[in-house]
C-alpha cells in the first residue's frame, strides 16, 4: 500500500486505484496499483474471454504501461512464475517496465524479455554515486537455525 499512498499524493487520490486480494479501491482509476497475482489473473481472464469487473482502467486495450516492481522475484521459488506469466501474457501493445535494485543477471533478463516479446528491450542500470559502488544504506543479513 505504500506505493498506492505515494501515487495518491503525487497524482491525486481520484487518479489512483488499489486492487489486492483483500482491497479494491477506485478500480476505474487511470493508474492502478495491484499485486502481481491480481494482474496475472486479469491477463488469464482476458485470454480466456472472461470479462472481469475491475473497471474501465483494466480493459487491456487501455493499458499503456505495466510496471513490475521488485522484478528480481522472478527468481523466487514460490512466486517467480507469476512474474514470468505476466511477461509472457502481457499484451504486445503494453510497454513493460521491470524494476529491481538487486537483480544480478539483468542483461540476461533483458535478452529473455526481448526474445519473449519479440521487441528490443533496453536495459537501464543505475550506478550509485558512492565509493567502490557501496550501498547508500547498510544491508544486514540475519540467519536463524531452529
Amino acid at each position: 500500500p505504500h506505493r498506492y499512498l505515494d501515487f495518491c499524493e503525487e497524482f491525486g487520490a481520484d487518479n489512483v486505484g488499489l486492487v489486492t486480494g483483500d482491497v479494491a479501491l477506485n478500480r476505474a482509476a487511470p493508474l492502478l496499483v495491484m499485486t502481481t497475482e491480481i494482474l496475472r489473473n486479469i491477463l488469464y481472464s482476458a485470454s480466456a474471454g472472461v470479462v472481469e469487473s475491475f473497471g474501465a482502467a483494466t480493459e487491456l486495450d487501455d493499458v499503456d504501461v505495466v510496471v513490475l516492481d521488485e522484478f528480481h522475484y522472478l527468481g523466487d521459488r514460490w512466486r517467480g512464475t507469476v512474474w514470468e506469466e505476466i511477461v509472457v501474457s502481457c499484451p504486445d501493445h503494453a510497454r513493460l517496465v521491470a524494476l529491481s535494485a538487486t537483480c544480478l543477471n539483468a542483461a540476461d533478463l533483458a535478452a529473455w524479455m526481448s526474445e519473449i516479446k519479440a521487441v528490443p528491450t533496453r536495459l537501464v542500470a543505475f550506478e550509485p554515486r558512492t565509493p567502490q559502488g557501496a550501498r547508500p544504506g547498510p544491508l544486514t543479513f540475519h540467519y536463524c537455525n531452529s
